[in-house]
């Protein structure tokens, strides 16, 4: 008879499994992988210290907003689908009416709409910005008090400048205005390549503008710092939440050394991050990335205020994820996303269109990345709860080991000298890079799946037929050319050359910018006088991703 074989039968090897950040995981998590793990001092209650569960208590610690970052052509254009997208719901976590408005790449290399070399961009991307009469144009019959306006511009002072002139006309008080402005130069380097200055002067011109935020704007968040574009650029997970915060410490820096106070500064500070398509380690790096950022606060900076540990993070699901082919999945893509951030504690939501690989969205397009988000918000019973992921072994052991990687690249940048030092010696740069060769390999091999793209793909007259956004910028080029040569006509010149005159002055004294920016706004001084003369004293940073004889070859 034959002998039955004794104990269990072997086991199959199980394969190595990493997040896409490459956080080590395996298939099954118990109460042993999170026993070294302290509720009060590693978790804690929603609203609370170390804020891992999120910034506020109770069920109010998942509601979020939703904020689309919008805008294209002309500024009435713009203007259209911000009144057209309200209708839907674009709002604060508090159902106060919201949007985040985006500019043109003219603009945001600080020139004019009718420079020939830039033709071919005016309008792309966002609306013109030349002077405060298109600003007015983007907000004509959009009231200023009690909307949230966001402004998403890597010319940010020059934008905050022309909200800060519009209310001043409309007889606003400033200390009225609520909203928040990307203002951090300092990223660009390592995200989408839009960096005018060399950092010290990005610095400069951002703590000049918390300078006058916090003075004058109490409810204006004037740093919101774009780890979404660096993320964008290949960034892990980590890498993100670790080179945002590692950003923000040299701002912190740079607005205590010009006296002002942290517990004055905090609540004008804000994060704002991609989503990406690793549903629970985007979760989990929300929850580290505050986590760590409450202790930074209380620890390095010595805040006294509990609110000042506070991270406020704004969420854009990721575009890079939404590819050209089965572009109706990228529906669900985004909506899952969506998912992960509200889970991960974020306040504000933008949800990206379906047809992002292709163009500017169309109306359509739009109106369902919004109304996605309100099916979660209205359909899902996710409102119910805070932090429902909390006590998970899985998501606890996730947070907890993505918060020791970015402990490590952040005590790696300090090691060097800071975020700008880094910067400077091509760190960060590299190890973008190096991301990135592995996340083409990758998908290049068929290790991660992309449906449509590198499997299952679509035959030819099987993929979507969907509505392309159809722009021409050649005749927005040529409608802002005629405006802006009537403004300089009509305009009062002698006032325009005392003001220029004025703040360039202050550009090369180290003097305060941002009064005087605001006065050359009211006065009808264009992008391209203002920023050729911050180009000028501050100098042109030539590293920029954008070759230097680039615009001379356009």
């Amino acid at each position: 008879m034959k002998k039955e074989p004794q104990g269990k039968p072997p086991q199959p090897q199980e394969a190595s499994k990493y997040t896409s950040g490459g956080i080590p995981i395996k298939g099954v998590y118990t109460p042993q992988d999170i026993k070294d793990l302290e509720y009060d001092k590693d978790i804690g209650d929603p609203g609370g210290y170390p804020f891992t569960r999120g910034i506020y208590s109770g069920a109010r610690g998942i509601v979020f907003g939703q904020r689309p970052v919008l805008g294209y052509g002309l500024p009435e254009e713009t203007n259209k689908r911000i009144k057209y997208l309200l209708q839907f719901g674009m709002a604060s976590p508090s159902g106060m009416p919201s949007y985040n408005l985006t500019m043109d790449m003219t603009s945001a290399y600080g020139f004019d709409s009718d420079d020939p070399r830039m033709s071919q961009w005016v309008g792309v991307s966002g609306p013109p910005c030349n002077s405060i009469l298109d600003s007015e144009a983007i907000l004509e019959g959009i009231p200023l008090e009690g909307v949230y306006h966001g402004a998403l511009s890597y010319a940010p002072n020059w934008r905050v400048a022309h909200y800060i002139g519009i209310a001043d006309n409309r007889s606003i008080p400033r200390s009225k205005l609520i909203g928040a402005t990307l203002n951090d130069s300092l990223h660009g380097p390592i995200g989408e390549g839009v960096h005018l200055f060399p950092p010290s002067g990005c610095l400069r011109l951002i703590v000049d503008t918390l300078k006058f935020v916090t003075a004058e704007m109490p409810y204006f968040r004037a740093c919101d710092v774009q780890a979404y574009s660096s993320r964008e650029a290949g960034c892990t997970a980590p890498q993100e939440a670790a080179f945002a915060i590692a950003d923000m410490i040299e701002v912190v820096q740079g607005c205590l050394k010009k006296g002002l106070d942290i517990d004055e500064l905090s609540s004008h500070l804000t994060f704002f991050f991609a989503c990406s398509s690793d549903f629970f380690e985007e979760v989990a790096k929300f929850r580290a990335a505050r986590k760590v950022w409450a202790q930074i606060m209380r620890e390095r900076f010595k805040a006294k205020n509990d609110r000042s540990l506070r991270m406020r993070i704004q969420v854009k699901t990721s575009a890079s994820t939404l590819p050209a082919q089965h572009p109706l999945l990228n529906i669900y893509r985004s909506g899952v996303q969506a998912l992960s951030a509200i889970f991960g504690g974020a306040s504000g939501l933008n949800i990206t269109c379906m047809d992002e690989a292709y163009s500017a969205p169309t109306e359509e397009a739009a109106r369902i990345a919004l109304l996605t988000g309100k099916v979660i918000e209205h359909e899902t019973g996710i409102g119910n709860v805070a932090d429902p992921l909390a006590g998970s072994y899985y998501v606890e052991y996730l947070t907890h080991e993505m918060e020791k990687a970015i402990w490590e690249y952040l005590e790696k940048i300090d090691a060097m000298g800071g975020y700008i030092a880094a910067l400077e010696r091509g760190y960060l740069q590299r190890e973008i890079a190096a991301t990135n060769v592995k996340q083409s390999y990758d998908l290049d091999s068929g290790k991660q799946v992309i449906v449509g793209l590198n499997r299952f793909q679509p035959e030819k007259d099987e993929d979507e037929d969907i509505e392309i956004f159809d722009q021409d910028p050649m005749i927005t080029y040529k409608v802002m050319s005629e405006r802006l040569n009537k403004l300089r006509a009509e305009r009062d010149n002698g006032r325009v050359k005392e003001l220029l005159a004025e703040f360039r002055e202050a550009a090369r004294a180290d003097g305060y910018l941002m009064p005087i920016m605001v006065e050359a706004a009211k006065a009808h001084c264009t992008t391209a006088e203002i920023f050729g003369i911050l180009k000028e004293e501050l100098g042109e940073d030539r590293s920029c991703l954008i070759p230097p004889d680039w615009f001379s070859t356009v």
